[in-house]
């Protein structure tokens, strides 16, 4: 009877390892309004999102599409857990990414839907665009 139990547990054990390694991938999408924040002028904007742990494997990758109607792009800012800053953003992140503490002024571009400091990852396009897309490396799981 004990080895039979022993055996029971072995095999679930070795099933949850199994299942914890298996690739995982989540989309969704905001739109201005519903927990998107930016200027009135981008009031028909969607964010759109994949994170999956297959592209850099041992690692999360966050696929963000940023699309508005009007007005180029200059940033956009994710924000992220203050203890994310240190060392957050891994190889294969977007090279217009950084790290940081960003407020109504980020780098001489005004910023003014921001009522307050947000830490968060800013990326920028290279050049004037209505749909943004760009990436972040992480070993930082996904949360709600």
């Amino acid at each position: 009877m004990i080895i039979k139990r022993l055996g029971l547990c072995t095999v679930l054990v070795v099933g949850l390892v199994i299942t914890m390694a298996q690739a995982e991938s989540y989309t969704g999408s905001i739109r201005y309004g519903d927990g998107l924040e930016g200027a009135e002028v981008w009031n028909t904007s969607t964010l759109s999102w994949t994170v999956d742990n297959e592209t850099n494997p041992g690692r999360w990758t966050y696929h963000y599409t940023f699309n508005v109607d009007s007005k180029a792009i200059s940033h956009a800012i994710i924000g992220v857990a203050e203890i994310f800053i240190p060392n957050g953003i891994k190889e294969g992140t977007e090279l217009s990414c950084e790290l940081g503490s960003f407020g109504p002024e980020v780098g001489g571009k005004s910023t003014p839907s921001i009522p307050a400091d947000i830490n968060g990852v800013k990326c920028a396009p290279s050049e004037e665009t209505l749909a943004y897309s760009w990436m972040i490396v992480t070993d930082w799981d996904p949360g709600w």
